[in-house]
């Protein structure tokens, strides 16, 4: 594994994203309602953040208008425009997929797949999607641990705070992922074939993740206020590198006392 990552949240959520939400070249980003004041609006396009601050006064048009300007601002090789209160956002003539995402406020015509972590405050998507929770996570075998590294200064003391030590663990952790509504189960197996194409195993490799072994979809549909409700379900277990520093300290002087004597 190339990659140390800080959020094994983040890593798995994206692997998900990546493949059930690909780029593309268009998307046609839509508000429902606009009745509160003081509410941000933010698409985000390539991992960039564009936001807007609703006043009272404002319209679903003029929000709309106002993302499309900053997103005009930056300069990007695409293209918008507004009309019947939607954002059109395409890609020029050429140019790359991209990927867009907007705030929960916001959605897109063509919905994408949500996917969001078990047991958090989420509002229930009202279309099919899928649920990630983190079952078990446990430590394998010892850390590594590098050598100290320590800084002089020109006279010889220590630099402060420079007797720092890194230790590597390996962690393995598995996850449920679980799929509501029509159509789910095709979505765990677009997931579980992916853990074999070349690009997810460059981007886990990125991220500092791979996979272990996995588990096969299962049906575990429920009733749900008297009606069945699609539910399937797989488990897949990663192994990753957690890495941290510990300022170990440096013994600058040993010395020694007491008393010896010759053997008669």
């Amino acid at each position: 594994m190339a990659g140390i990552i800080t959020s094994i949240e983040d890593a798995i959520w994206g692997w998900a994203d990546l493949v059930l939400n690909p780029a593309a070249y268009s998307y046609t980003v839509i508000i429902s309602s606009c009745i509160y004041g003081g509410l941000a609006y933010s698409i985000t396009i390539n991992g960039t953040t564009y936001t807007t601050t609703a006043d009272v006064t404002d319209t679903v048009t003029t929000i709309l208008c106002e993302l499309k300007s900053l997103i005009d601002a930056a300069s990007l090789p695409l293209i918008t425009s507004v009309s019947n209160n939607q954002l059109l956002i395409q890609a020029t003539a050429g140019s790359a997929a991209f990927t867009c995402r907007v705030s929960p406020n916001m959605n897109f015509a063509s919905p994408l797949v949500p996917i969001i972590w078990m047991h958090q405050n989420e509002t229930i998507p009202n279309t099919t999607y899928i649920t990630l929770h983190n079952m078990t996570s446990d430590r394998r075998g010892l850390p590594y641990k590098s050598a100290v590294q320590t800084q002089f200064n020109p006279d010889g003391s220590v630099v402060a705070g420079s007797d720092i030590q890194t230790i590597i663990r390996t962690e393995k952790f598995t996850i449920s992922i679980q799929s509501y509504g029509l159509n789910g189960d095709e979505y765990l197996e677009q997931l579980r074939e992916s853990l074999d194409y070349s690009y997810i195993a460059a981007y886990m490799d990125s991220v500092g993740i791979s996979s272990l072994n996995d588990t096969a979809v299962k049906d575990i549909s429920a009733i749900l206020d008297m009606t069945a409700e699609p539910r399937s379900v797989f488990e897949v277990t990663f192994l990753t590198n957690i890495e941290t520093t510990e300022e170990v300290g440096f013994i600058q002087t040993v010395g020694y006392s007491g008393s010896y004597s010759l053997p008669n």
